[in-house]
């Protein structure tokens, strides 16, 4: 079925046309903020001076460049002085606020779309539910990583407050993984890469990445995430969108908070041990 249209082609003769110079920018201006997630907070904020010298050369070089890397330097410094959540969120809302208010913006990144939930992408949709939420699982009993600080984070709190706090977990954390990876990296990307395959392959060695200090975690976590990012962005392909990638995410976000508030309360023993 339509849910709302269908992805509005991105590739164009200008996006073609960009030199490799700018292309390698581009690209080393994306993965800027993700190199973050395998450091503490220290001197890494020199970094965010060539990211904007990079804005500003696009700025005066093409709109087009601009509009496509603008978002990496303001997450780049929101990940080194904002917590978490709002390390995505303030960023995405800043990004947002652009693109509502400019027709310009928008006709330039048009990635913002639902897409159509058709037979195929609901199968591919079920199959990578089905497989996360059990490689996710098998991590946990046959690796035994140490979660005790996101466990933490689960607060003890009566049974329906513990059930909408996992329902907005999962679709919030979902929703602002997908729109930053297989939105905004995925349309930045393709002004890099011409094979949509790259792209996919991209987006999701960048999700694998953001992973290391996250659940699942370590090198294993990294690789774990990137083949169900690689796997997300099949979904996107084929549903044109965002919304079938989301929906898959959710319950996957879902099966970490659930596990999370096993070790909470005991249920799962807490490991001191590597990932």
């Amino acid at each position: 079925m339509d849910i709302l249209r269908e992805e509005l082609p991105i590739t164009s003769p200008h996006a073609l046309s960009i030199s490799s110079f700018d292309r390698a920018l581009l690209f080393l201006t994306i993965i800027a903020p993700f190199v973050l997630f395998f450091y503490h907070p220290g001197h890494e904020w020199v970094g965010a001076v060539p990211l904007f010298i990079v804005l500003l050369y696009f700025w005066r070089q093409d709109f087009g460049l601009f509009v496509k890397a603008v978002f990496w330097p303001i997450l780049y410094v929101s990940l080194l002085y904002v917590p978490w959540p709002l390390c995505f969120i303030l960023p995405l809302g800043l990004y947002f606020s652009a693109y509502v208010g400019s027709q310009k913006f928008r006709l330039i990144d048009r990635w913002l779309t639902t897409g159509r939930l058709t037979r195929e992408t609901v199968i591919w949709m079920v199959a990578t539910i089905l497989v996360s939420s059990g490689a996710l699982l098998i991590w946990v009993f046959l690796f035994h990583p140490r979660l005790d600080d996101l466990a933490a984070m689960i607060p003890a709190v009566r049974p329906w407050q513990l059930v909408a706090i996992g329902i907005a977990f999962s679709t919030l954390n979902a929703t602002w993984e997908e729109l930053i990876l297989k939105g905004l990296a995925w349309s930045s990307l393709q002004s890099v890469f011409k094979s949509a395959y790259i792209v996919n392959v991209a987006q999701a060695v960048l999700f694998g990445l953001a992973h290391f200090q996250g659940f699942p975690r370590g090198w294993i976590g990294v690789l774990m995430a990137a083949v169900y990012g690689l796997a997300l962005g099949v979904i996107r392909k084929k549903s044109q969108g965002l919304l079938a990638s989301i929906i898959a995410h959710i319950f996957a976000d879902g099966t970490i908070f659930v596990v999370l508030y096993c070790i909470s309360i005991g249920l799962l023993p807490v490991v001191q041990s590597g990932t």
